[in-house]
């Protein structure tokens, strides 16, 4: 009878082992899960162990396709003092979190996210200390976009001002041969759109590639914003531009019935 017990419990013992991949046990004490637990809970203590310990601040944190760190995941949790402690500890505040995806076609498609484009529009505060520290402003992210991209669709311009004096490029070119000012065309965002032409975006650049020949105003009009078209040509942006697929700015508004648009491209002298 006393024996009982303890062959129930080394079962037990051997069904878990065995209901459980070694992988997984592994993964469940490594050094980016228990630091991954840790911010989730905001448990200051328990990364400061973590880190006494002698575990990297650039630990990964593996979760199926994403593979993250410490830094990235805190500044989704936007605590500043978690961030101030990583990097003191030498996190890298431009490693990436990294996401791979692969569509039915088998086509491998890369999701990518800095520490700082977790935090732009969303922490003021942890995006200066960032850039202080060193984050980039200019990489290329998911689709080649940088971290101005957002915060100029937002209309976020306290952000825009600590990322273009960090030296954000106005006229930096996604994948699709978008820029800062046509995401804050597309987000109908009039102010960071003479603010942006104001730092040095051009109203008339046109990819030759992706979208060959679309300006801001093509944008403009494609989305139906008359009241952007306007400023859009106080601004100076060329009426009669013309892109590959949509034609000239005249064009594309007879395309849309835009009669009031075609009336102001007229008198802005299109033809």
């Amino acid at each position: 009878m006393n024996r009982a017990g303890p062959r129930v419990s080394a079962l037990c013992i051997l069904i878990l082992s065995v209901a459980v991949p070694a992988a997984a046990q592994d993964e469940a004490t490594s050094p980016g899960h228990l630091f991954d637990v840790a911010i989730d809970r905001r448990d200051v203590d328990a990364i400061k162990e973590l880190l006494a310990a002698g575990h990297s601040a650039n630990a990964p944190i593996v979760h199926d396709t994403v593979t993250s760190t410490p830094l990235v995941k805190a500044c989704r949790r936007k605590s500043l003092e978690i961030v101030r402690l990583l990097v003191e500890a030498g996190a890298d505040v431009n490693a990436l979190e990294k996401d791979r995806r692969v569509n039915d076609r088998g086509e491998v498609h890369w999701f990518l996210q800095s520490p700082l484009e977790k935090v732009v529009g969303e922490d003021l505060e942890i995006v200066r200390y960032l850039v202080a520290k060193g984050a980039k402003v200019n990489e290329k992210l998911t689709d080649g976009r940088t971290v101005l991209f957002l915060p100029a669709w937002s209309g976020d311009l306290e952000t825009l001002e600590v990322l273009v004096a960090a030296g954000g490029d106005v006229n930096a070119v996604d994948d699709i041969g978008y820029t800062p000012l046509k995401h804050a065309v597309m987000g109908r965002r009039p102010e960071a759109i003479r603010w942006l032409v104001a730092k040095g975006a051009n109203v008339n650049q046109a990819p030759t590639k992706v979208n060959a020949g679309e300006t801001a105003l093509h944008v403009a009009i494609g989305n139906g914003f008359p009241d952007v078209v306007q400023l859009l040509l106080e601004l100076k942006a060329n009426p009669n531009a013309k892109a590959k697929h949509s034609g000239t700015p005249l064009e594309l508004a007879r395309k849309g019935d835009q009669d009031d648009v075609v009336a102001m491209l007229k008198a802005a002298g299109a033809r």
